[in-house]
């Protein structure tokens, strides 16, 4: 696993005004970027396109010239060659700006919300280790497993871990995947919890692992507030654990947490005796720029972004409500 270190600064919760009035200055400059490369885009593509048709032309006469007139075979298709080389090369470079936009939205303004959202560090190919998956048994079979724009940070002396991730069913990756989503990690300092819990509102997933996979475990009635959608089920190898750190505020929590992705299913787990893993399938892509013509301030969702943080360290809090019981 990526670990955060050791010496990482304890996250901080700025207030939704705070927030947005740094958010506004971050898009500010991050606007002048988008403008400055779109821009350099719009001139170099008219260019290529300019160069393109001339190229085209050009060959029209070099070729006829060679192909009818001089009979050089040999000579026309190097043209041919030389005009079709030309015009890739063109738009390539006309695309450089797009590409840099790209690289620059995840190298400088990511991490500049990161630390906005505070004090996160943001890393765009890292993320919770796939060992560390396996060990949750509720990760779906897969070959391959991808994962991208991860923010790290120290929130209460708990490591938090969150990024996006993605399974494929081959060891290479497809147009299909077998989950999409977001992966929580959260490591408490010390240990906290005995044996291997699950709770989840994924009802499939209940119905396929729990005489498979989770045979080990045993359902352990979790009562919720009715008011609080949607339903879980609870599973562990330690009953008595599972009612102490199970309560209504955290039913309520991960309600909320599901909400904010679009009522999506949502599967913790406890295990390790310190270890916390928060699962969710979404196909809400919340870290990648959109179109280079569009203005940042309407795709951006640096807003979204705080909530979902937010809710990640509000289950953090919850733990403070629990008593071990003897």
């Amino acid at each position: 696993m990526n670990d955060v270190s050791d010496s990482a600064p304890e996250l901080t919760r700025p207030t939704h005004q705070e927030f947005e009035l740094k958010l506004e200055k971050l898009l500010e400059e991050a606007e002048r970027m988008r403008v400055r490369l779109m821009k350099k885009y719009q001139s170099r593509h008219m260019t290529a396109v300019g160069v393109s048709i001339f190229s085209v032309f050009a060959l029209g006469a070099v070729f006829g010239w060679f192909f009818l007139i001089e009979t050089q075979i040999l000579v026309a298709i190097l043209a041919i060659i030389v005009c079709t080389f030309l015009v890739v090369y063109m738009h390539i470079w006309a695309d450089k700006p797009l590409r840099a936009y790209e690289s620059q939205y995840k190298t400088m303004f990511l991490p500049q919300l990161a630390r906005l959202l505070g004090g996160l560090k943001f890393f765009p190919s890292r993320g919770i280790s796939a060992n560390i998956l396996q060990k949750t048994g509720v990760v779906p079979k897969h070959g391959l497993y991808r994962a991208e724009d991860c923010f790290m940070g120290r929130y209460k002396g708990v490591k938090v871990i969150f990024s996006e991730g993605r399974l494929y069913p081959e060891k290479k990756p497809g147009s299909h995947t077998v989950f999409d989503g977001i992966f929580v990690l959260l490591e408490c300092p010390e240990d906290k919890f005995k044996g291997h819990t699950i709770l989840t509102s994924d009802m499939d997933m209940v119905e396929h692992y729990a005489h498979s996979r989770w045979k080990s475990l045993q359902p352990v009635p979790a009562e919720t507030d009715e008011h609080y959608d949607p339903a879980f089920k609870l599973f562990s190898n330690s009953p008595e654990t599972a009612t102490n750190i199970i309560s209504k505020e955290l039913f309520k929590e991960l309600g909320e947490a599901s909400d904010i992705f679009n009522e999506a299913p949502v599967t913790l787990v406890f295990f390790q005796k310190k270890y916390i893993f928060m699962m969710i399938e979404t196909d809400q892509n919340m870290f990648e720029p959109c179109s280079i013509q569009l203005p940042i301030k309407t795709n951006l969702h640096g807003v979204e972004c705080k909530k979902e943080i937010d809710q990640i360290l509000e289950i953090i809090d919850i733990f403070d409500l629990y008593k071990p019981k003897n």
